[in-house]
């Protein structure tokens, strides 16, 4: 149509204008797509295009369509940078919203890594160890570094409570865990050591401790998830009081040892395992030779007198045998009759 006949049709006038509306009213409806929407991003944009949400002319979800949008055309340009908004908020609650979803599914799945271990002593029986530690604690920094990434989120208002929670039960894991990880370790270490009956004055103090931590291992056992282990009531300060507990067992076991090894210096050449094993079998002739060719350089074994009351002769490892020439009474004090065959060899 040429200028001078379209201002004379009205008609023509009307269908420009109102395409030139749309034209203008058509770069807002790619915010009103409502991917990952939620009823209350919905509801927000009803209100600002002022859909009618009551009586017969109400617009819903299920019959809204392109033509309710284009008889809001004149409010689809002038709310576009509210549309735009909306847009962002519903793209960035999404994100959020999978973040949490991700962190429901691993509290709902992830379970301790445990290995059955055999307890060392007469009441024997087995308790569950957990395993793959570094794993577990990979994971649960990586859950807290992404709750840490939500909070700097704009769009995270509405995700606040949920997203607390989720930061108060990762920070109690991940103390719970740190504690229980130096209390297995101790506990393992210890353990075979008490049950052979070493330190009396400290067996009560380690059978409280011994009995504690079986409980937890066995609770543990009886529900795997990790997360119930941060949702377990206790008392706050339970694991500290219990690493504390297994300090002062190690502590006096150090000094049971340094004891031991001021008395005859040669301890020094072994470990404490088997210097625990020397002293708590002083008088078993087999756990004696194994340990003597660590202690003595040069003697292999030595011999026994009959019933393993006295050593009477030393042997080297190409089967040469020295008498003794006093033997050496073999008395539960090992640090001493050791001291006194490190003297009958020189004479």
């Amino acid at each position: 149509l040429s200028d001078s006949e379209t201002s004379k049709d009205g008609v023509a006038v009307l269908l420009l204008s109102t395409i030139e509306e749309y034209k203008k009213a058509m770069p807002a409806l790619k915010f009103c797509r409502g991917e990952g929407w939620e009823s209350t991003h919905w509801a927000q944009l009803f209100s600002l295009l002022q859909f009618p949400t009551k009586g017969p002319e109400a617009v819903t979800r299920e019959n809204l369509t392109l033509q309710h949008f284009l008889d809001k055309a004149d409010l689809l340009i002038d709310k576009m940078d509210d549309l735009k908004t909306l847009h962002s908020q519903a793209q960035g609650e999404v994100t959020l919203r999978e973040a949490l979803h991700q962190l429901k599914v691993w509290g709902l799945d992830r379970r301790f890594s445990l290995v059955t271990h055999a307890v060392s002593g007469k009441r024997g029986g087995t308790v569950s160890l957990i395993k793959e530690w570094k794993d577990l604690f990979t994971e649960v920094a990586d859950n807290q570094n992404l709750v840490s990434s939500l909070k700097d989120s704009s769009f995270f208002l509405p995700f606040k409570d949920e997203t607390e929670v989720w930061e108060s039960t990762l920070s109690t894991l991940a103390d719970r865990l740190t504690a229980m990880n130096a209390i297995q370790r101790k506990w393992l270490y210890l353990q075979p050591i008490f049950a052979r009956g070493a330190l009396p004055q400290e067996q009560p103090r380690f059978r409280r401790v011994d009995e504690d931590f079986q409980n937890v291992m066995a609770a543990i056992a009886g529900d795997s998830l990790v997360k119930s282990f941060a949702q377990t009531r206790m008392r706050p300060t339970h694991f500290t009081e219990m690493s504390a507990q297994l300090d002062l067992c190690q502590k006096a076991l150090a000094e049971y040892l340094e004891e031991k090894r001021s008395m005859l210096p040669r301890f020094y050449f072994i470990g404490d395992d088997d210097l625990l094993e020397i002293l708590g079998q002083a008088k078993n002739p087999e756990v004696i030779q194994a340990h003597l060719k660590k202690l003595f350089a040069g003697i292999h074994s030595v011999v026994f007198s009959e019933g393993a009351r006295h050593i009477t002769a030393m042997k080297s490892i190409a089967g040469e045998v020295v008498p003794l020439r006093e033997p050496v009474a073999v008395t539960e004090a090992v640090e001493v009759w050791l001291a006194d065959l490190s003297e009958s060899m020189t004479r």
